[in-house]
């Protein structure tokens, strides 16, 4: 939910002959006429705040949809909280989708890290990757580090 991935989602090319499972209105504008992007979209009731769709069908859906990878952003990402986000309907949604995939992105640009949100969606070590930008502290990418987690700055 929210617009992080959905600008990632800009830079995927056509004809990757790729599958997407999107829950985000913004995500699947940015897809929805690339050639060679086949894309599901869990439906239900969609919270313009952030553009993200949600029901408990569509995390049904989720949940017996199969990925390779989960791009997931967040409102918060603390060393002790979590990584949490300002609404409590994301939740389920996010953890169904980690729970369904092989390996979990989270893309969070610097000002994310060290901030605590209300609504917790899964400890930091549940991440096997992250993607941040350059204003990181040198902090952040030794706690990132030392818990194994794969860190790319852009």
């Amino acid at each position: 939910s929210g617009t992080t991935v959905a600008e990632m989602s800009r830079y995927i090319p056509e004809h990757k002959n790729l599958n997407v499972t999107c829950y985000n209105y913004y995500t699947l504008t940015q897809l929805f006429n690339k050639e060679g992007i086949n894309i599901t979209l869990a439906g239900g009731t969609l919270h313009r705040d952030d553009q993200m769709i949600e029901s408990s069908y569509g995390n049904d859906l989720i949940k017996n949809q199969r990925a390779s990878k989960f791009f997931m952003a967040a409102s918060g990402v603390h060393e002790a909280l979590g990584i949490t986000c300002a609404h409590n309907y994301e939740v389920l949604t996010k953890r169904a989708a980690m729970q369904s995939s092989l390996t979990s992105v989270l893309l969070a640009d610097s000002s994310k890290f060290g901030l605590v949100r209300t609504a917790y969606v899964a400890q930091l070590n549940e991440i096997d990757a992250i993607i941040t930008d350059t204003g990181i502290t040198q902090e952040w990418v030794n706690t990132i580090q030392s818990m194994g987690i794969a860190l790319h700055i852009v």
